[in-house]
């Protein structure tokens, strides 16, 4: 039962995603910072094609590939491992250089020392969401009264059960002093 209420929560969930992606442009950087380390690594700004967006939350699908590009590159070309790498991201140019410089300046009033990666050196590269968005889009679409049904199922098998024993008791058997 709880099998088929997560697998029923999963194609719904998926179906929304597909409805809701779409795939647009952003301006972006990172950053590369570790508690270990007083270097703290800052991309420049840049122009990011291709992103799968979600219409709705505005979250950019796989956003975590793109920390994982940054912390694989501070890995392999500064010999640096163990460092938290976020991408930060927006669509308006006027966002993200606020964002920027925000970031920018907690960092300098940390006395810590900011060295800057160049884009010649270092560019994002778009991630191809687009497998994860087609399997969504194939998923069976559920009908209102499967829904219902579902959410019925669901709500029934919350109330059908039992609640836990008190701690150190096993299931079935009757608490001390009754028979």
């Amino acid at each position: 039962m709880k099998k088929l209420l997560f697998i029923i929560s999963l194609i719904i969930s998926c179906q929304a995603m597909a409805e809701k992606t779409t795939i647009t442009s952003a301006y972006a950087f990172g950053v590369s910072a570790s508690f270990k380390d007083s270097v703290v690594y800052f991309t420049p700004i840049q122009n990011v094609d291709s992103l799968f967006m979600n219409k709705k939350t505005g979250f950019i699908l796989g956003r975590e590939n793109y920390s994982y590009q940054l912390k694989n590159y501070v890995e392999s070309t500064y010999q640096q491992k163990h460092r938290t790498c976020v991408f930060i991201y927006d669509v308006k140019k006027k966002n993200i250089e606020k964002k920027y410089n925000k970031m920018l300046e907690k960092y300098k009033k940390n006395n810590l020392l900011i060295k800057n990666i160049e884009t010649s050196d270092f560019a994002f590269t778009p991630v191809d969401m687009s497998e994860a968005v087609d399997q969504s889009e194939s998923a069976p679409k559920l009908t209102k009264e499967e829904k219902k049904k579902a959410k019925e199922e669901k709500k029934a098998a919350k109330q059908n059960k039992a609640p836990a024993p008190p701690k150190g008791m096993k299931p079935g058997t009757p608490p001390p002093g009754r028979p």
